[in-house]
C-alpha cells in the first residue's frame, strides 16, 4: 500500500505588492482587513465592505465571472473561496495560468488561518497574523458569546460553519 502525504503549502512572502483579485465579498473584506484593500483589482459583485471595496472593478458575480477581463487585470493572485468558488471557475483559471489560492470556511476558527494566508499571499503578514477573530480572546464579542451561550450557524455549498 502506498500512502501519499499532503505536503504543507508554503506561501512566500512577496517581493513587491501583489496584484489581487477577490472572487468573494468575504474575501474582500478580509484582503481590507489584513490592508490588502488598495491592492485588489477586480472583485465580485456585493463586494460593498467596506465602503472603498464598491470602487473596484466588477469581474463577476454568483453566476459567473469574466475570465477574459481577469486575465487583462493581470494579477498575481485570484482568492477563491472554497466552499463558494465553483471548482471549474478555479480550475479553468489556473488553466489559464494564473495562481489561484482558495481559502476555506468551514469553522469560524479557519477565519483566523484565512487572515494568516491572505496576510501572507498580499505581503502584510504582521496586519493577518494580529487580528482579532472570533477564535480567539481578543475578538470584540466572543466573551459575550461564550457567556451567553449563543448559536449560530451560516450555511454554505460545503455545510454549515459552526
Amino acid at each position: 500500500m502506498l500512502l501519499l502525504a499532503a505536503a504543507p503549502v508554503v506561501l512566500a512572502q512577496p517581493a513587491t505588492a501583489p496584484r489581487i483579485i477577490s472572487l468573494a465579498p468575504a474575501l474582500t473584506e478580509l484582503l481590507f482587513s489584513v490592508g490588502a484593500g488598495g491592492q485588489v483589482v477586480g472583485t465580485t459583485s456585493f463586494s460593498d465592505h467596506p465602503g472603498a471595496a464598491r470602487a473596484i472593478e466588477v469581474i463577476g458575480s454568483y453566476s459567473g465571472i469574466d475570465q477574459e477581463r481577469i486575465v487583462a487585470l493581470q494579477p498575481d493572485w485570484v482568492i477563491a473561496w472554497s466552499g463558494g468558488t465553483p471548482p471549474t471557475w478555479t480550475a479553468r483559471l489556473r488553466q489559464l495560468g494564473l495562481h489561484v489560492h482558495e481559502s476555506e470556511f468551514t469553522r469560524l476558527s479557519d477565519i483566523a488561518v484565512a487572515l494568516r494566508e491572505l496576510g501572507v499571499l498580499s505581503g502584510h503578514e504582521r496586519q493577518g497574523a494580529g487580528r482579532p477573530t472570533p477564535s480567539n480572546d481578543a475578538w470584540p464579542g466572543s466573551r459575550n458569546v461564550m457567556r451567553d451561550r449563543h448559536r449560530w450557524t451560516c450555511s454554505t455549498r460545503s455545510g454549515p460553519i459552526r
